[in-house]
């Protein structure tokens, strides 16, 4: 089975932006369930988390997760985020960036018709 792209491109962005010397956003979908944010960020459908080096603590972008320690209204909070949930991640200064498609693999696998291949045997 092969890995998704995603983190890959997550993270290149990611280091990108902080080479350029940019503010890191991500746009994440709320409605997954093992996200793990303050409550009233799960209370909406999206929320935009600013992750630049002086916004967190301990960021790690895994294959499956992002993960960092931040804070709340004066409050630390270690914030769990699925890779499945990015929607996006792009420079605050520009916009420049990558929007995602969140559907689970099932979703995407549905949305997309089976192409038949146009080699024929000789």
């Amino acid at each position: 089975m092969v890995g998704s792209v995603k983190p890959y491109l997550v993270r290149g962005l990611y280091q990108w932006i902080i080479d350029n010397k940019f503010t890191p956003y991500l746009l994440v979908d709320c409605s997954y369930q093992d996200l793990k944010l303050p409550k009233y960020f799960l209370e909406q459908d999206e929320v935009i988390l600013n992750i630049s080096e002086t916004a967190v603590k301990d960021l790690v972008i895994d294959n499956e997760f992002i993960g960092f320690s931040a804070r709340f209204e004066e409050q630390s909070f270690d914030v769990f985020i699925i890779m499945d949930s990015i929607k996006s991640i792009y420079a605050y200064e520009n916009n420049e960036g990558m929007w995602f498609e969140t559907n689970s693999k099932e979703e995407f696998a549905k949305n997309n018709v089976e192409q038949k291949s146009n080699l024929r045997l000789v």
